[in-house]
């Protein structure tokens, strides 16, 4: 990709992640993996690599972030970053997370765009440091983000100001999590 900048409202892949035939792309996708890996339920549940950026594009936020849809943004069955890099390549976990960053910086309307080169950057360090976070972890995460849960951005948002609201997010999702199987449990007895 070039320096140029990225178009917020772009859902489309980029062309690196576009197969010549989604169908035997799928085919080849699924042959990688048991189908019961979680790999394997991440192509049987998502499709082929468009199906599944259009699937959670940042549209999807709204929906997916509503409170009665706590459980599943903590414990359901979206799949984790490292496993979305695994079952569809890591150009498309990086497009995808750059799609929502992207968004995120459409959001706060900011003038000084970010540069695709920067949103590369910063969706690698993402995929990299954060990979055991669910799709639905993040896209909650960006939702906090522009509620005003980690501060004020004055001007608008940078990249280090979200990684660290990451960090703590992360913290924040694992105390979710850990209550919401305890409810679990209890409702259980």
């Amino acid at each position: 990709m070039d320096n140029k900048n990225l178009n917020p409202g772009e859902t489309k892949a980029p062309s690196s992640v576009q197969s010549v035939n989604d169908r035997s792309d799928l085919a080849t996708l699924k042959q990688q993996w048991p189908a019961n890996s979680a790999e394997g339920l991440c192509l049987k549940r998502y499709g082929d690599r468009e199906h599944f950026l259009k699937f959670f594009n940042p549209g999807m936020q709204n929906y997916f972030c509503q409170p009665r849809f706590y459980d599943y943004i903590f414990c359901g069955g979206a799949p984790e970053l490292g496993v979305v890099e695994r079952a569809y390549g890591r150009p498309c976990l990086e497009s995808w997370l750059m799609i929502q960053l992207a968004d995120l910086f459409e959001f706060f309307s900011s003038q000084d765009a970010l540069t695709t080169q920067q949103l590369e950057q910063a969706a690698g360090l993402i995929a990299n440091q954060f990979s055991r976070m669910k799709i639905s972890e993040f896209m909650y995460f960006l939702q906090r983000v522009k509620a005003g849960c980690y501060g004020h951005f004055y001007g608008h948002p940078n990249l280090l100001h979200i990684t660290v609201a990451l960090q703590d997010f992360r913290n924040y999702a694992d105390r979710c999590a850990d209550a919401i199987e305890r409810e679990r449990k209890f409702r259980a007895l």
